[in-house]
């Protein structure tokens, strides 16, 4: 007798793992399964026609949903997070990609065609992909030529889900090529499945179609973790089209290149970064995409200079390169950046949790923002002396970070610069400096000293909120202001002497320092300041 589930009918019921809608149901209401994070499944029965707003968003535990073909209205947001299967095809909803899912299930829905122009909004490929692929099963122009064009990271994705039939696809449609097949063989073979089936398949295909390369068929050698059959397959091939002495020649070619005897290739090159021309005749390292955890980077690549390291240039979360070469990148260990090398740029190295140790050489006039974000395990930098400014966040979180060299030519250190860098005991901030960006060691609770700069004349926001183990600070005579909460919450901090300089003092500057006595001259701003806000005053 049930006709419909009303708005928020069963939102929030995070214990219920299945529910069995009734086929008189004919309206699925607004939020009405909403963060059902432990619903596992649902159908719903032919009978449904609409389904309202965010009806099952947050059901995290279903992973797909089917929708009847009875249904013509879907509400904004509906399926978010899940893979929504209508009329026989899969699309999952990205949390990101919410408004445009919902356009397209829509459209599956009421039957609308959906052309290449529709699809190319999409900005996820999870969305995009499955609906490029059916449309071209009906033949569709534009939708072939996307597959055409996107085909290696297209069959990467199949060999993610070990869809065999999905390659043979590509290869009947004459997309698998001489020019990709080798890449795509190489990921099979890398890939952490290794799925038999798909490698030989792969092998044989690379054998027929590709050109055949010794250093290739090493590589896989080397991946496949001494499965008889696979390793026999490669044998196979090899000694079907090299002899002993070409063997004996890649070897040696080998030997010489590690020893630095033999100068690599352009080509070479490029199996290891992604490289884009500076304009001034030199390369802009734009991506790492080797193997190796501890890096020396190149000075001169094909007789010309690397002179700078691009935006997330080493960063594992850089989104234009696969999961495969950021998880070596997640690995990576140490980095040594030659002379040639000017700029660091934003994010260079965001993320690289695992980096313990990173040279920068003195001809480094800018770093990025960002540029060792998340670091963790980076223990100590130096910073060299042709830098100007450390820009904001370049250290965040870099908790393992125990001392830090701040160069004389440093003018400014930026907003957040070494925020939550949780290992570092104490700083000393040059004559240079002026500016103290917003929170620059917020959150530094091992600092126990600092040395201000008698160049500083203000310091901002948050700059030593939460240094927990900091005891006293001096304030230099060139200070004006102290802003709102710079030394909120250092909670062992006992002593600030402020000179008569200072004639502003911010809100909550010292909050939660219950031990502090501010040391200042009688009748000075901030002697009052801390008789009308309760803080110990001793005056000189």
């Amino acid at each position: 007798s049930v006709t419909s589930i009303e708005r928020e009918a069963f939102k929030g019921c995070r214990s219920l793992t299945n529910i069995t809608i009734p086929d008189s149901v004919t309206s699925i209401g607004e939020d009405a399964f909403y963060n059902c994070s432990s619903l596992t499944s649902v159908t719903i029965p032919d009978s449904v026609t609409s389904i309202e707003r965010e009806a099952f968003k947050g059901c995290r535990s279903l992973t797909n949903i089917t929708i009847p073909d009875s249904v013509t209205s879907i509400g904004w947001n509906a399926f978010s997070g899940l893979t929504v299967i209508i009329k026989n095809m899969s699309v999952y909803c990205s949390y990101d990609d919410d408004d445009f899912c919902n356009a397209l299930v829509n459209k599956i829905s009421s039957g609308e065609s959906i052309t290449a122009e529709f699809l190319k909004e999409a900005k996820h490929t999870e969305t995009k992909d499955p609906v490029f692929l059916h449309l071209c099963r009906k033949g569709q122009k534009d939708c072939l030529e996307y597959v055409k064009k996107n085909v290696v990271r297209l069959g990467k994705a199949a060999i993610d889900k070990g869809s065999i039939e999905e390659l043979k696809e590509f290869e009947s449609y004459g997309f698998i090529t001489k020019s990709n097949v080798d890449k795509l063989t190489e990921y099979a073979v890398k890939n952490e499945k290794q799925d038999k089936e798909m490698i030989i398949y792969l092998l044989k295909l690379y054998e027929n179609i590709g050109k055949v390369k010794l250093e290739d068929l090493d590589n896989y050698f080397d991946k496949v973790n001494g499965d008889t059959e696979l390793t026999a397959l490669i044998l196979d091939i090899k000694n079907k089209y090299f002899t002993a002495d070409d063997v004996e020649k890649m070897e040696m070619d080998k030997i010489e290149k590690d020893m630095g005897l033999k100068e690599r290739t352009l080509t070479e090159w490029k199996k290891t970064y992604t490289l884009a021309d500076d304009g001034n005749g030199g390369y802009i390292i734009r991506g790492y995409k080797g193997e190796e955890t501890d890096i020396i980077v190149p000075d001169v690549i094909a007789k010309k200079k690397v002179t700078a390291i691009d935006e997330y240039a080493f960063s594992p979360w850089n989104k234009r390169f696969s999961k495969e070469i950021n998880a070596v990148r997640e690995k990576i260990n140490s980095v040594i950046i030659p002379d040639s090398v000017k700029r660091i740029g934003e994010g260079a190295f965001y993320y690289c949790r695992s980096l313990t140790s990173v040279t920068i050489p003195n001809k480094v006039t800018s770093i990025g923002s960002k540029a060792f974000y998340g670091c963790s395990s980076l223990t100590s930098v130096a910073i060299p002396g042709s830098i100007k400014s450390i820009r904001e966040s370049a250290f965040y979180g870099c908790s393992s970070l125990t001392r830090v060299a701040i160069p004389g030519s440093i003018k400014s250190i930026g907003e957040s610069a070494f925020y939550g860098c949780s290992s570092l005991t104490s700083v000393t901030i040059p004559d240079s400096v002026t500016r103290l960006g917003e929170g620059a060691f917020k959150s530094c609770s091992s600092l126990t000293s600092v040395t201000i700069s008698d160049k500083v004349t203000s310091i901002g926001k948050n700059v030593f909120y939460g240094c927990s183990s900091l005891t006293s600070v001096t304030i230099p005579d060139s200070v004006t202001s102290i802003e709102s909460r710079a030394f909120a919450y250092c909670s062992s901090l006992t002593s600030v002497t402020i000179p008569d300089s200072v004639t502003s003092i911010g809100r909550e500057a010292f909050i939660g320092c219950s031990s502090l006595t501010i040391t200042a001259k009688d009748g000075s701003y901030a002697a009052k300041y801390a008789k009308r806000n309760g803080i110990k005053l001793k005056t000189n």
